[in-house]
């Protein structure tokens, strides 16, 4: 009997996190550092305005790339350094100014969309332990049974 709820529970864990809760578009880190064939030419771009000291044009560039093509310029030349190093090696400090930029604005869109998605996962994970209703919750209901195991209780104290 135990094996059985312990399945059942998986089952519908598994398939309230599958189920779509908004139109968030889903980005893993590795997608944002993953290249496009569009990447070689504005990786080009992006050092040479970088090595040349060249702010605006190096904006330029980054502003037209789209958030994947940003990421893997930003973060890996061919050389193996980062945009960024790029430019301090060739003290090319307004452009490191820039870069510094760009990266937080980007890194702060990828922390949003990350902690947005954990919340839509804290949100299925309560609707899987809860339900949509505002009626009792599943410990009260629980607890309301003679019947009630204590392994089932110390897991559903464990999901709260």
């Amino acid at each position: 009997q135990w094996a059985t709820v312990t399945k059942d529970l998986r089952e519908e864990l598994q398939e309230a996190i599958s189920q779509p809760a908004a139109t968030v578009t889903e980005h893993s880190f590795s997608d944002l550092t993953s290249v496009s064939e569009k990447v070689p030419q504005k990786a080009a771009d992006a050092v040479a305005a970088a090595k040349a000291n060249n702010a605006q044009a190096l904006g330029e560039t980054l502003d037209e790339a789209d958030e994947e093509s940003l990421a893997s310029v930003l973060l890996s030349t061919a050389d193996g350094l980062s945009l960024l190093q790029v430019a301090l090696r060739a003290g090319a400090y307004n452009a490191a100014e820039k870069l510094l930029e760009e990266g937080q604005k980007l890194f702060e869109r990828h922390e949003f969309e990350q902690k947005l998605q954990d919340e839509l996962f804290e949100q299925k994970r309560r609707q899987f332990l809860n339900g949509s209703s505002t009626g009792p919750t599943a410990l009260s209901m629980l607890c309301q049974r003679e019947d009630a195991t204590s392994e089932v209780f110390e897991l559903l104290m464990e999901a709260q």
